[in-house]
């Protein structure tokens, strides 16, 4: 699951609240102490978000393209192997404008 653009900048901002509320010279050590782990917890979170986008390419756009290509490698390869030939490019999926 991908955290949303909007989701992070919610993170990054209560981030710096706990940031600001740890600076204050109020907080108790069980404050301090709550404030550290939840911060500790938003990093974890942004940390993991960063590794899960690494190509920006979805799963299913992968599996038509990979299809694609098989299938126009199986036409070519039968048309290389038989005496009939087609026009393979028709059989290849067209993408969306």
């Amino acid at each position: 699951m991908q955290l949303s653009k909007e989701i992070r900048v919610k993170l990054v901002q209560e981030k710096e609240k706990l940031i600001v509320g740890m600076i204050s010279e109020e907080t108790t050590d069980e404050e301090y102490k709550d404030c550290h782990r939840r911060i500790n917890d938003i990093d974890n979170l942004l940390e993991k978000d960063k590794k899960k986008v690494c190509f920006g390419i979805s799963p299913d756009t992968m599996v038509v393209v990979g299809g694609n290509l098989l299938g126009l490698f199986l036409i070519l390869n039968y048309e290389r192997t038989e005496i009939l030939t087609s026009k393979a490019i028709q059989f290849v999926l067209k993408g969306k404008p």
